[in-house]
């Protein structure tokens, strides 16, 4: 997993510092790697237990000494924490929601981002020209309908762990392809014109939502006033 997280800093143009405690940076914003196994994320109730495991203490250690050596309040400042935890089936993700919970909302010292994974999924993702594939793969329509009806699959892991990267990794965002893109107001008229006829009310609800900014936080009561206006089939 470390191979994978590396190459996906490289190909971003993150290089890994020299020495013996390796970090991503840009000069910006500063990326550290730690590896737990499920069995020590498992039994987690507070923070205060992983701050009593080996692995964790001796990275704490080294991160301090780091930033006194720096004199940088950037690397204290813009430091993050990814830690990978190795799994034998990542279907174990649903039921260590509230433990990964515990290390995310936990922000002292680094922000942290939890991945689960395992060898085989790591290792099958590791591809040249590495953020073109998971670019592509995040985009596979059956593997997130699957995802979004089943849940946890054998035949879908290595699409589970690139959802991971693409919400846990703040370097990675999603690239889409314009031919690929329909834009809002064309998906509701084809949502629309796909019931048959639209009647006069449904058409002036759709004007007034084809005028509304859905990326303005203002704009949600209004948003949800009219979502609950427009016909909702209950199957």
């Amino acid at each position: 997993m470390k191979t994978l997280i590396s190459n996906i800093f490289s190909e971003l143009s993150y290089p890994i510092s020299h020495g013996d405690f390796q970090y991503y940076t840009n000069e910006k914003a500063f990326y550290f790697y730690l590896e737990i196994s499920k069995d020590i994320l498992k039994p987690l109730k507070s923070m205060h237990d992983l701050e009593r495991n080996e692995a964790y203490t001796s990275f704490m250690t080294n991160f301090r000494k780091l930033v006194v050596a720096a004199n940088q309040p950037t690397i204290e400042k813009n430091s993050s924490l990814i830690i990978c935890v190795k799994c034998n089936s990542l279907s174990v993700l649903f039921n260590l929601n509230q433990q990964i919970l515990i290390l995310e909302e936990d922000e002292y010292f680094l922000k942290k981002y939890v991945v689960l994974f395992t060898d085989q999924t790591a290792e099958s993702l590791n591809k040249l020209d590495l953020i073109v594939h998971l670019n592509h793969e995040i985009q596979n329509i059956e593997n997130f309908k699957k995802f979004a009806s089943f849940g946890y699959s054998d035949d879908i892991a290595e699409y589970i762990l690139i959802l991971q990267l693409f919400i846990k990794l703040p370097i990675l965002s999603l690239t889409f392809e314009r031919s690929d893109f329909v834009s809002l107001d064309q998906k509701i008229v084809n949502s629309l014109g796909a019931l048959g006829e639209i009647n006069s009310h449904i058409k002036d609800e759709y004007n007034l939502i084809s005028q509304l900014n859905f990326e303005s936080v203002e704009m949600e009561s209004a948003i949800n006033q009219l979502l609950e206006k427009l016909p909702n089939d209950q199957g």
